[in-house]
C-alpha cells in the first residue's frame, strides 16, 4: 500500500538529487547462521539522512503492526509539504519480541534503500528463516581528493583520528597516497 500527496514534482526534485548522490552501502555486518555480510540499518542511515536533509527530505518510519504481521509504515517528506509513503509487511516465524525486533529492522532498511534506489541487501534471514540468494559484491568506490566526501573525511580524521579512517575503509578503498594526504 502506498500513498502520496497530490503533487509530489518538488519531492521528486529533491529525490532525484539524492539518488544521485548516495554511495553504496558497505556490507559490515555479518550474519553468522548464514555465513553472509550485509549493511545494517545504521550503516543505511548514516549514509541516507545526511543526504536527505541537505535536499531538504526527512524520513519517517512507523511500526504498524497487528502483533501477528510486523508492518512498517515508511515516510519520505519534503520540506514542500510534499509526501509519499509506503507501507511494508512480513509475518515473523515466532510470535516473539525479537522476531518482531527483527522485522521492524529489516523493514525500515528495506523501506529506506526503496526511496534511495540503492541496493537494501537481504539479511531478513533473521527475520524470514529463507536461505540467502548469491549475490555478486559491489566493489567499494576508491576515495580520492576530488571525491565529494574527501573533505569531510579529513575533518572526520581530525576530530576522530584513526577511528575515522577505520569508518572510511568500510565504504571505500583509500591508497596510501590519499591516506597521506588525509593525515597531513
Amino acid at each position: 500500500m502506498s500513498e502520496q500527496s497530490e503533487n509530489i514534482a518538488e519531492l521528486a526534485k529533491a529525490l532525484a538529487k539524492v539518488q544521485a548522490s548516495l554511495d553504496a552501502a558497505a556490507k559490515s555486518s555479518s550474519n553468522p547462521f548464514f555465513k553472509s555480510k550485509y549493511a545494517d540499518l545504521t550503516t543505511h542511515l548514516q549514509i541516507a539522512l545526511p543526504i536527505l536533509s541537505e535536499h531538504g527530505l526527512a524520513l519517517i518510519q512507523m511500526p504498524c503492526g497487528d502483533g501477528l504481521i510486523a508492518r512498517m509504515k515508511t515516510m519520505l517528506v519534503h520540506t514542500s509539504g510534499e509526501y509519499i509513503s509506503s507501507v511494508d509487511s512480513m509475518k515473523p516465524t515466532k510470535n516473539t519480541p525479537q522476531d518482531f525486533g527483527s522485522c521492524d529492522t529489516y523493514l525500515r532498511r528495506y523501506g529506506l534503500s526503496i526511496y534511495g534506489a540503492y541496493a537494501a541487501d537481504d539479511d531478513g534471514n533473521q527475520a524470514s528463516r529463507k536461505p540467502k540468494a548469491v549475490v555478486t559484491p559491489i566493489a567499494k568506490p576508491a576515495m580520492t581528493p576530488e571525491h565529494k566526501r574527501f573533505g569531510a573525511l579529513v575533518k572526520a580524521y581530525n576530530d576522530k583520528g584513526d577511528a575515522a579512517i577505520e569508518n572510511a575503509l568500510k565504504q571505500f578503498t583509500i591508497s596510501a597516497d590519499v591516506l597521506a594526504l588525509i593525515k597531513q
